[in-house]
C-alpha cells in the first residue's frame, strides 16, 4: 500500500483562510483628516470678507472732521461639490458569504467600508488638485489655478486684482526645481506673518520633502507622537507621522503634489459639508450617516460644531433584480476665509 503523502491528501484538506482581509490598496487621507470639518447650510458655502486700509487718522485739537473711512465687505461664495461612491451586492454573493470564516461574513459592512475609503480618497486628492470646475462640480483645490492660497486670480468670486489683501503667499521658482532650505521656510513664515499678522499652525509635505526637513533639522529634529491643532490633541497613529518646525507640526502626506510644501492656519481653512435634511432621514431612503474621514476621536463622539467627522449619507438605490445597491453621498467644499494666513512653497527638488 502506498504511503500517504501530502500530495495525496492535499485536495481533500480543508482550506483555512485567515479572518482578516489583507488590504492592498494605498489610500491615505491625512489632509482630509487634519483639516477642520464644519457643517454648512444653504445653496453654497458663503461668508463675508472685509477689506480696508491699515491705518486710521490723526486729529488736531478741535479739528472739524471731514474725512470718513470704512472697510469694504464683499460676499465670498463657493459651490458645493457632490462626492461619494456606489456599490452593489447580489443576493447569491451575500447568501454565500454568510457564515464565512473571514471578514466577508459581513459582506455589506466590508463593501461599505471600501466604498467609504474610496470616497474619502477622492475628496482628499481633490483638496489639492481639484480645479473647481463644474459638470460635475469639483472642489477648488490648494494647488489649482486661483486656488485658496494662490496669489492671483478669482477665488470664491473675489478678484485678487481688485482686492490685494485676498492674495495668498506663494513662493515659486518659475517651474525650476530648487533645493529646500530652512532659510526658505523661515522667509515664508516671515512673509506670511507680515501679510496677515498670523503664523500658520501646521504643515503638509510629500515624503521626499518631509525627509529633507528631517535632515535639515538634524540634531534638533523631533518626531511627534502627539500634536495640538484646531484646539484638539491628536495622538498620531495609523500611519500618521509628523516632525516639528518652528514649534509647528509638519505631517507627511503622500497626496501633496510633488515639489510642494504648504503651511496652513487651522482657523482659516476648513472642509465644509452640507448635512442631510431631517425629512430625508424620516422618509427612510437615507439609511444612515457614515463618517468618511476624521480623527478617531472625531469619528467616535461626533463633534457638534467643529472638528467633527466628515459625514456622508448612505442611500439605498432602486434594485430591479436579485441584488441590492447603495451610494454614499456628501456635498462638500474646501473653504478659506483668509488666504494670506497660509503659504505654499513650490518648485522644490528632491
Amino acid at each position: 500500500m502506498a504511503d500517504t503523502t501530502f500530495s495525496a491528501v492535499q485536495a481533500a484538506l480543508e482550506q483555512r483562510i485567515r479572518q482578516k482581509l489583507a488590504d492592498q490598496t494605498n489610500r491615505s487621507t491625512v489632509t482630509l483628516n487634519v483639516f477642520t470639518k464644519r457643517r454648512g447650510k444653504g445653496k453654497n458655502v458663503a461668508f463675508d470678507a472685509t477689506f480696508g486700509t491699515d491705518t486710521g487718522q490723526i486729529f488736531d485739537d478741535g479739528q472739524v472732521v471731514s474725512t470718513f473711512q470704512a472697510d469694504t465687505e464683499v460676499l465670498a461664495t463657493l459651490p458645493w461639490g457632490e462626492y461619494g461612491d456606489a456599490f452593489k451586492i447580489t443576493g447569491r454573493a451575500e447568501d454565500a458569504a454568510a457564515g464565512d470564516g473571514t471578514e466577508l461574513d459581513q459582506l455589506f459592512v466590508v463593501k461599505l467600508r471600501q466604498a467609504r475609503n474610496r470616497a474619502a480618497e477622492k475628496i482628499n486628492t481633490d483638496l489639492w488638485t481639484g480645479d473647481g470646475s463644474g459638470s460635475p462640480q469639483k472642489i477648488h483645490g490648494i494647488t489649482a489655478t486661483a486656488g485658496p492660497v494662490a496669489a492671483t486670480g478669482i477665488y470664491a468670486n473675489i478678484n485678487r486684482a481688485s482686492f490685494g489683501q485676498w492674495a495668498g503667499n506663494v513662493f515659486a521658482n518659475g517651474g525650476v526645481p530648487r533645493a529646500l532650505t530652512l532659510s526658505l521656510v523661515q522667509s515664508a513664515f516671515g512673509a506670511t506673518f507680515d501679510a496677515s499678522g498670523k503664523s500658520p499652525t501646521f504643515g503638509l509635505a510629500p515624503t521626499n520633502i518631509f525627509n529633507r526637513l528631517a535632515e535639515l533639522t538634524n540634531q534638533d529634529r523631533r518626531y511627534m507622537q502627539e500634536v495640538f491643532i484646531r484646539g484638539q490633541k491628536i495622538t498620531l497613529q495609523q500611519g500618521w507621522e509628523a516632525i516639528e518646525i518652528n514649534g509647528k507640526p509638519v505631517f507627511r502626506a503622500r497626496e501633496v503634489p510633488t515639489g510642494n510644501l504648504a503651511f496652513f492656519h487651522s482657523d482659516h481653512i476648513w472642509v465644509e459639508f452640507l448635512p442631510v435634511a431631517p425629512s430625508r432621514m424620516q422618509r427612510g431612503k437615507v439609511m444612515a450617516m457614515v463618517p468618511l474621514a476624521g480623527t478617531p476621536q472625531e469619528q467616535m463622539d461626533g463633534r457638534v460644531l467643529e472638528n467633527e467627522a466628515l459625514m456622508a449619507a448612505l442611500i439605498s438605490l432602486p434594485s430591479a433584480g436579485n441584488f441590492d445597491s447603495w451610494m454614499l453621498d456628501t456635498n462638500v467644499q474646501l473653504a478659506c476665509d483668509e488666504p494670506h494666513s497660509h503659504f505654499l512653497i513650490q518648485d522644490l527638488g528632491a
